[in-house]
């Protein structure tokens, strides 16, 4: 798969550290990127996008990483995405 095809969803508070990492995914050549820096919106963005990777802030408050994580296994059961969770 191409990266423009490749759907990945960044959920960080941050702006900053958002558009980094934003930049960073641009200039790899990955266009399909959604951002959400509300953590109470990434379980409703989840429910409507499939991505293939989900890249979050370990810092999310309620609901923290490890309940945004659970629901996305819980959705994915059998073909989870890419989970990465990132620290500052």
């Amino acid at each position: 798969m191409m990266g423009s095809e490749v759907k990945i969803m960044i959920g960080d508070r941050d702006i900053c550290h958002l558009q980094q990492l934003l930049n960073k995914l641009f200039e790899a050549g990955f266009h399909n990127i959604l951002c959400v820096t509300n953590n109470e919106k990434i379980k409703d963005c989840l429910a409507i996008e499939t991505p293939e990777l989900v890249i979050i802030d370990w810092y999310f408050e309620s609901p923290n990483c490890m309940h945004i994580i659970k629901s996305i296994l819980d959705r994915y059961p059998d073909t989870p995405p890419g989970i990465i969770w990132k620290k500052r």
